[in-house]
């Protein structure tokens, strides 16, 4: 996809391209896959192939589970090797999509070093009893190519394919070529045939590509299959957040906890969330009735600030266009903790809306705000490689105004298995000067030479600490930060995608510096005063209880909760709550369900926890309508 060059830039770039010429190859930045999936492999452990069973009509998945697992749910699907998230898609049409790649269900390649357009991803529906339908069977979805990924080329593909338990065979019955779509595209196969509507029909979706790692890539969303379907009727009655969550903090992912209760609080909390969602419906004559900008932050069950807004945005006079991506802002206010923070901790905070509508997962977005160690721009999330080309002895660097005066003990980076093979290089930890927002002065170089690691957990990051007694105390102000390499290998950094910071980055040689034009963030986190507890072991990301609820709304006096994914001796409990994030009830959870008979009709919040401390608690809504 072709960039265009800001303004401010385009000329600069263009000086330093012709002085350079004259003394040979110039260093340039590349965006590539990767080869492997870091983040998948510790969890591809707990996925166990459970014996095949046959489903029923209506069949909907939107993948808006994304954020508490990885895979397809085991209850419509059956293999696990596409991946499930929030962060490749661009505007999804509901906050999550499957992704096709190169990758197996262990993020690691089916063909390691192959290239050339091969079988990659399946994504195989369970079987499904088609014997008695009432008429107008349509499989429906939404595909985008690339995304935030690799482009798939011309000679890839995505197509899907129907199986038929009369002939036993599968039948080819649609296909798109690799072109950037940019948007998503809606498809709708009627099904009319008779080989097709029979008990044990599957459906298939098989992608096309490098199945040597992360390339030629795809996405789905919505996969819609039931009978009475009218295909004129392109709307659905849900109301989707498309963004992914957004940071508490204006400048930054995160900060040193150390940090956070300084001098200027009032300019380290954002003052504003800019979300997008979709409105899915068909008008006229659908009044949602909604209100946007229910917003709250809470610490340890304790609500820091909060906005509910008196009267709803949507109704039929709303002038937000349906089916397409809309944006609006929250205001937030300057929270601050009770008291000083005196170690690690965690701000939860939600954006949602209130009134009646379909309640699935993607209606709202929770930020779990980490306070440890470190400065980060990043969400933790590696959507492709960030390597500069001809650069032995060249610096990568990313800018960072810190908040307070401290100790630096090393670099957290992020390096990603590619085609070019990081371990053969190695590499120093440089501070430079911040001279009018460009590299200055080399300020400290560490005597040690680092090799890069690839990760295999989830949070894809390792500590590279200074040793004992070295390092440099830096002050509230601002620092170029990073890597200088000893030979010509190119360094694989993780690079995200969906965190825009690369006006801080520049690559080249020292005195030879150029500005970042790839539109992004480095995975690169300074951390202080302190090292991490095992400088060898990678920090874990946890993942979230995976659970629905039902009925939803509730006029039956009980709640029942459905959990995927759990484990054999995992215990679960819950906790209610007021929409403004007041305890109101809890327990240990049970197949008897959860009391609700005595609640006022309303909107509620459910939080359900595990047993197992690598999982973090989950929240949804739910209605009380008796």
């Amino acid at each position: 996809m072709q960039k265009t060059l800001p303004h401010p830039y385009k000329v600069l770039f263009l000086f330093l391209l012709a002085s350079l010429s004259a003394f040979g190859q110039q260093p340039r930045e590349i965006l590539s896959g990767i080869t492997a999936r870091p983040g998948v492999m510790a969890e591809s452990a707990s996925v166990s192939e459970k014996k095949v069973q046959k489903i029923n009509l209506p069949i909907n998945d939107d993948f808006s589970y994304a954020r508490s697992s990885t895979f397809p749910r085991r209850t419509i699907w059956q293999d696990s090797n596409v991946y499930v998230n929030m962060t490749y898609g661009i505007d999804p049409i509901t906050m999550g999509v499957a992704t096709f790649d190169g990758l197996d269900k262990y993020g690691l390649p089916y063909e390691q070093g192959l290239i050339t357009t091969d079988t990659a991803d399946i994504l195989t529906s369970l079987p499904i009893d088609m014997a008695n339908t009432n008429g107008n069977v349509v499989l429906s979805f939404y595909y985008q190519s690339e995304g935030l990924g690799e482009s798939p080329a011309f000679n890839d593909s995505l197509a899907l394919y129907f199986y038929s338990p009369l002939t036993l065979k599968w039948y080819s019955v649609w296909r798109a070529r690799g072109a950037n779509t940019e948007d998503f595209k809606l498809v709708q196969i009627p099904i009319t045939a008779n080989r097709f509507l029979q008990d044990d029909f599957q459906f298939r979706f098989i992608s096309y590509g490098s199945p040597g790692g992360a390339f030629d890539m795809w996405h789905i969303d919505r996969v819609v299959l039931d009978d009475e379907r009218d295909t004129s009727d392109t709307g659905f009655f849900d109301l989707s957040f498309t963004s992914t969550p957004p940071s508490l903090l204006s400048d930054y992912r995160a900060i040193p906890w150390f940090h956070y209760n300084g001098p200027v609080p009032d300019l380290i909390n954002t003052d504003q969330w800019n979300l997008s969602y979709r409105r899915n419906v068909q008008f006229p004559g659908q009044n949602f009735g909604l209100g946007l900008k229910v917003y709250k932050v809470l610490y340890n069950g304790t609500v820091l600030d909060e906005r509910i807004p008196a009267n709803a945005d949507f109704g039929e006079d709303d002038t937000h266009l349906d089916n397409e991506v809309n944006s609006y802002t929250v205001d937030v206010g300057n929270f601050l903790l009770p008291s000083p923070p005196t170690g690690e901790f965690e701000l939860t905070g939600i954006n949602t809306y209130t009134g009646v509508s379909p309640l699935t997962r993607n209606d709202s977005l929770i930020t779990r705000q980490v306070f440890k160690n470190y400065y980060a721009y990043d969400d933790g999330s590696a959507e492709r490689i960030y390597r500069v080309t001809d650069n032995a002895n060249g610096v990568i660097l990313s800018r960072f105004s810190f908040r307070g005066t401290d100790s630096l003990k090393g670099l957290f980076l992020y390096f990603l298995p590619g085609t070019q093979n990081s371990t053969t290089n190695t590499f120093s930890i440089v501070v430079f000067e911040n001279d009018g927002g460009v590299p200055g002065s080399l300020l400290y170089e560490t005597d040690t030479l680092y090799t890069p690691q690839y990760s295999h957990y989830t949070n894809n990051y390792l500590a590279y600490a200074f040793k004992p007694d070295s390092g440099i105390v830096l002050s509230n102000t601002t620092y170029f930060l990073g890597i200088r390499q000893t030979n010509s290998t190119e360094m694989t950094l993780g690079f995200d995608k969906n965190n825009i910071r690369n006006n801080a980055i520049f690559y080249g040689q020292p005195g030879s510096l150029f500005p970042s034009f790839v539109e992004g963030t480095l995975m690169m986190r300074p951390f202080f005063k302190y090292l991490p507890d095992d400088i060898g072991q990678e920090e874990l990301s946890l993942s979230e209880v995976d659970f629905e609820v039902y009925p939803n709304p509730n006029s039956e006096g009980i709640i029942y909760v459905n959990i995927s994914g759990a484990e054999p001796n995992e215990t679960f409990s819950y906790r209610l709550l007021t929409i403004s994030g007041q305890p109101i009830g809890g327990g240990e959870l049970n197949r008897s369900g959860i009391p609700a008979s005595h609640l006022s009709i309303g909107i509620y919040l459910l939080q359900i926890e595990s047993s197992d401390l690598s999982k973090k608690p989950a929240f949804q809504k739910v209605v009380i309508s008796h």
